[in-house]
């Protein structure tokens, strides 16, 4: 689903959509394509705890002090960068099994 039809059947959050209740599937959404066009909504670390706070896996509180805590580390750096290196294999696998192709179970 393109961004611009997910918007009319969808919940945005905080800049970020969430489509089904699968979070799984909505982290694949912080990369949305829109006219062929991806756009990243994950540029750093800090739209990394928005999006975590918004899929409601952290509070508030506990967003600030990682923030704090983490934001400018090379360590949130690489985590950011891990984190959409697995979500753009894991849209792969997805695409390939919506497409009836086989899973690669050591991505999973």
């Amino acid at each position: 689903m393109t961004a611009s039809k997910a918007k009319r059947h969808s919940d945005w959050r905080d800049g970020f959509l969430f489509l089904g209740n699968q979070l799984a599937l909505d982290f694949l959404n912080t990369r949305p394509v829109d006219n062929g066009t991806p756009t990243e909504l994950l540029p750093d670390f800090s739209a990394l705890l928005r999006w975590f706070e918004a899929a409601r896996l952290l509070s508030h509180p506990k967003r600030a002090r990682f923030h704090k805590q983490w934001r400018n580390s090379k360590r949130a750096r690489e985590v950011v960068k891990a984190l959409r290196s697995f979500r753009d294999i894991f849209r792969e696998q997805v695409l390939r099994w919506s497409q009836g192709g086989v899973l690669n179970h050591a991505t999973i």
